[in-house]
């Protein structure tokens, strides 16, 4: 068996997508905070910035309203969130008998978006790029970046619209995974507690969403 301490076979970035319990592990045992941090910001960025295209906040904020919105509130709120589910989720499992620490579910919460912001950012970058500024206002503005090359190919326009869907499930399957083997329990267990924590995390994003809505109406 190889040691825990051995190099990566290759980037954990790579790796955790077919191998998330060994890439966790070697994580955990080398530096559980690894990376945290920067792809719970990266996770907060790439949604807003779907977000912010799909909901043409660039009417309502305006560019540097949007920008301090996409680059600053919601990266820094991500984070907090990450801390929220983490410890709820770390609370629940330390109950259905898991031996791990917040840091390491704070580690299995936040390697296992990596799939989702790679589905964010398929969404958004290449309108971002041929659009600029345009991709956050009325759709007249802007040229179409997926529709037109996909329109008259429908096998293409089936696997775009479904890689969104299938990413998303691929990183709910690595959540899963990888608090079961940060807590040591299992996956199960893991799903129930990462529910729990998923859902304490909700809570204050519900209220924000509320207060918005009241205000709008």
């Amino acid at each position: 068996m190889q040691p825990t301490d051995a190099p990566f076979p290759s980037s954990p970035f790579v790796s955790i997508w077919l191998h998330p319990r060994t890439t966790l592990r070697r994580l955990l045992d080398s530096n559980p905070r690894r990376g945290v941090l920067v792809l719970a910001m990266f996770y907060g960025f790439a949604r807003a910035l779907a977000y912010g295209m799909d909901h043409l906040l660039g009417e309502e904020y305006g560019l540097p309203g949007l920008a301090l919105l996409i680059l600053v509130a919601v990266p820094l709120a991500t984070v907090l969130l990450l801390y929220l589910a983490a410890w709820v989720t770390h609370m629940s499992a330390s109950r259905l008998g898991g031996t791990g620490t917040r840091a390491s579910v704070r580690a299995a919460f936040a390697w296992s978006t990596i799939p989702q912001i790679l589905s964010a950012l398929l969404a958004t970058v290449p309108s971002l790029i041929l659009n600029g500024a345009a991709a956050f206002y009325n759709t007249s503005l802007r040229t179409d970046v997926l529709v037109d090359p996909l329109a008259h190919n429908a096998p293409l326009l089936c696997v775009a619209s479904l890689l969104t869907p299938l990413l998303l499930l691929w990183s709910l399957v690595l959540a899963i995974v990888c608090v079961s083997e940060a807590m040591s329990i299992s996956p199960s267990r893991a799903a129930a507690s990462a529910l729990l924590g998923a859902a304490a995390a909700a809570v204050p994003i519900l209220f924000v969403a509320l207060l918005v809505f009241l205000n709008t109406y």
